[in-house]
């Protein structure tokens, strides 16, 4: 099973490579934002977490 999918990997092409791990590095930078969220509420209060809130937005927007 792990040969197999080892060689797909390497059958693919270097962009379809850096778009997988683009992919799944999105999708883990995603998750750990989700997970993170209830710990930061838990933390800050209203205020700070207003500001935190409008600092990632901002930051989001720019990112791009």
């Amino acid at each position: 099973m792990i040969k197999k999918i080892s060689n797909m990997y390497n059958s693919l092409s270097v962009v379809s490579k850096a778009a997988l791990w683009f992919t799944l590095a999105v999708v883990i930078q995603k998750g750990i934002n989700y997970i993170t969220i209830p710990v930061f509420t838990r933390i800050m209060n209203q205020t700070e977490y207003g500001l935190y809130s409008i600092y990632i937005s901002w930051f989001a927007i720019f990112s791009i």
